[in-house]
């Protein structure tokens, strides 16, 4: 009926699973690109990187609006994440991973509110009834576990303005929701593109305990969605009983 009553939908330790593979094949990379004759490919990034820096806050603004537009087409947003990070940095690439994710989510939100057309009902067409359930009535802790979850950001995105969720309640729910897996794979991709062997496993190493982290906070969060699920299945056992 609403969604405290529905189990928590898929397996969201499959999303940490992918971060884990994600940190060791980064981790492997650093490796092969510090230690190895490879290490010139590094040259080619320090020098994208100037490239950059050379531009100021136009380049800042471009990657925004390219970013934007392409997370509201379907574009993985953690594949953005990580060139912001080998690209920015990861202060700077971290501010843009999440300005480029809620942006570009909140415009296929809107976009998906205003209307209800056939091209948009077929992004969510194999979407799984619990995940359905769950965003039925969501609060802010449902979306954020929803992000949390090995679905492309497009679904609850399309999903969530199709059933007319509250604007601030889908950008504070997206916005948290977005926070633990950008700070890691920003972390992952600025490590990417140090010349320092050291500040690079360093990153490597900050973001594998980001990790831990977020396995920690889904696991909480699990949890006190299932305490919700049950407290109304005890609700309602006591009209029956009259």
């Amino acid at each position: 009926m609403s969604s405290a009553t529905a189990h928590p939908p898929e397996d969201p330790n499959k999303e940490t699973r992918r971060l884990v593979y994600l940190g060791i094949v980064v981790a492997a990379l650093v490796a092969v690109l510090q230690f190895t004759p490879l290490k010139a490919w590094l040259e080619d990034v320090q020098s994208w990187k100037k490239y950059v820096d050379e531009f100021g806050w136009k380049a800042h603004v471009g990657f925004i609006i390219v970013s934007v537009l392409a997370i509201a087409v379907g574009v993985p947003r953690l594949l953005l994440a990580v060139i912001a990070g080998t690209l920015f940095a990861f202060k700077e690439g971290f501010a843009l991973a999440m300005i480029t994710g809620l942006s570009g989510s909140y415009a296929t939100f809107v976009a998906a509110r205003g209307g209800s057309s056939a091209k948009l009902r077929e992004r969510i067409k194999n979407v799984s009834e619990s995940v359905r359930k769950l965003l039925e009535h969501p609060s802010v802790l449902h979306i954020f576990f929803v992000r949390q979850l090995p679905l492309p950001a497009v679904v609850p995105n399309v999903l969530l303005g199709l059933l007319k969720t509250p604007h601030r309640k889908f950008l504070w729910g997206t916005f948290l929701g977005y926070l633990p897996s950008n700070a890691v794979v920003v972390a992952l991709g600025s490590a990417l593109g140090k010349d320092n062997a050291t500040n690079a496993m360093s990153l490597v190493a900050a973001g594998m305990i980001g990790l831990a982290a977020i396995t920690f906070i889904i696991i909480r969060v699990r949890r006190r969605l299932e305490v919700e699920r049950d407290e109304p299945a005890e609700g309602t056992s006591r009209p029956e009983s009259r």
